[in-house]
């Protein structure tokens, strides 16, 4: 991939010949993303987008080398020229920030786009608008400029009510969880101690028998030395008396 970063043998060094800036080669625009934000969607109960600034950067030449990220503030000094067509063809008014109307099932892609012509971009502008700036659409949205308001309004109330009951409901279901998961404990604990007492009921039920003796050890009889010679000597005795008579 190509280094995109600026030379520091260009524009920062006088001494250079033919210094130029190598990002003029660049093709280079800022344009405007809508990011869906989770958590307000989330707390409001229908699409919430936020309008973020992108930029893309391409490398003449090498159609795999594309940059395409959300804006940092060193760009706009890096790519001074292309910042000042952005700000110049991007109003910053109104802030493109709620529901967008692309989200809203009322509208198909034709109303949308004359819409977004007439700058209105979300239904929250639609819902808010005065009487003066909603009476510029005519019959733009296929009904009365007045009635198109109203019903831009009953779809935020329903969606803002839809998400109270879907709160409500999610709160009772974990509620629901909570207590089931202290039953599940307390009868275990329950269980627990029911083992525990018929063990100690058992054990009061059983009589007590005392425990067997060991047998006692008989004590070794030992020979005196005495004894030992007066064997050996009836032996030797034997034996002669043996001998004699043969």
């Amino acid at each position: 991939m190509a280094n995109l970063s600026r030379l520091a043998t260009d524009d920062d060094n006088p001494e250079f010949v033919g210094a130029r800036n190598p990002d003029d080669v660049l093709h280079v625009r800022f344009y405007e993303r809508a990011l869906e934000s989770s958590f307000k969607t989330l707390k409001e109960g229908r699409p919430i987008f936020d309008t973020l600034i992108f930029i893309e950067i391409h490398t003449p030449g090498n159609n795999l080398n594309i940059i395409d990220r959300p804006k940092c503030g060193r760009d706009e000094q890096r790519f001074p020229r292309q910042w000042s067509h952005f700000k110049n063809t991007h109003s910053e008014d109104p802030a493109k920030q709620g529901t967008p109307l692309s989200a809203w099932p009322l509208l198909d892609v034709a109303k949308v786009e004359m819409l977004k012509a007439m700058k209105f971009f979300t239904v929250e502008q639609v819902a808010f608008a005065s009487d003066e700036q909603i009476g510029h659409l005519g019959m733009l949205a296929g009904m009365s400029p007045m009635s198109f308001r109203d019903k831009a309004k009953s779809y935020l109330e329903v969606a803002r009510d839809s998400n109270i009951v879907n709160k409500r409901e999610e709160e009772l279901k974990a509620t629901q969880i909570k207590l089931a998961e202290v039953e599940a404990k307390h009868a275990l604990e329950m269980a627990e101690m029911n083992r525990k007492m018929n063990s100690i009921l058992e054990k009061m039920a059983t009589p007590s028998v005392p425990p067997t003796p060991p047998p006692e050890a008989k004590p070794k009889r030992t020979m005196s030395e005495a004894h030992k010679a007066a064997l050996k000597a009836g032996r030797e005795a034997a034996k002669r008396e043996k001998q004699q008579v043969t």
